[in-house]
C-alpha cells in the first residue's frame, strides 16, 4: 500500500511538472537579450535605447540606397533631438536586417527603436517622435 501511495504521488508530480506552460528555446533567446540590454538596478539613469538600422553599405541597388538614405536621416534625427539625460546607453545596430536580434524580437520594419527600463521593454517603435517624447518627457 505505501509503495502505491508513494508511486501515485510520484507520478502527479511528474505530470506536474510536465505542464504546458513550458517556455520555448525562442522565449529563453528573447528574455537573455533583454536581460543583456536593459538597465541595471544601480544604474544612474532611467532608461537604454537599443536601436536598430539597415543603411544598406556597399548596395548597387536603387531603393536600397534610397532607404539607406531614409534610416540615416532617422539616424541624425536622433542624434540631434535626444537628450541623453534619462539613457545609460545607447546600442546602435546598423545593417541589422538578418541579425539574430531582429528575428528574435519579432521586428518587421526598420529603424525600430527599443526603450528598455529595469523592468523590460517600455516601447517598441518605428516612430522616432514616440520614442524622443518618451526619453525627453515634457521638455
Amino acid at each position: 500500500m505505501k509503495y502505491l501511495i508513494l508511486m501515485l504521488l510520484s507520478l502527479g508530480l511528474i505530470v506536474g511538472c510536465e505542464s504546458g506552460d513550458t517556455m520555448t528555446k525562442e522565449d529563453v533567446k528573447k528574455l537573455e537579450l533583454l536581460r543583456e540590454v536593459k538597465p541595471s538596478m544601480g544604474d544612474d539613469k532611467e532608461y537604454n535605447l537599443y536601436a536598430f538600422f539597415e543603411f544598406y553599405d556597399g548596395s548597387l541597388d536603387s531603393e536600397e540606397i534610397s532607404e539607406g538614405a531614409r534610416q540615416r536621416d532617422k539616424y541624425d534625427e536622433l542624434q540631434e533631438t535626444l537628450e541623453m539625460d534619462n539613457v545609460n546607453q545607447l546600442t546602435l545596430k546598423t545593417n541589422s536586417l538578418n541579425s539574430e536580434e531582429i528575428e528574435i524580437l519579432g521586428i518587421k520594419e526598420l529603424p525600430t527603436f527599443l526603450v528598455l527600463d529595469e523592468s523590460g521593454i517600455v516601447l517598441q517603435s518605428t516612430d522616432l517622435d514616440e520614442v524622443v517624447t518618451l526619453i525627453n518627457g515634457d521638455k
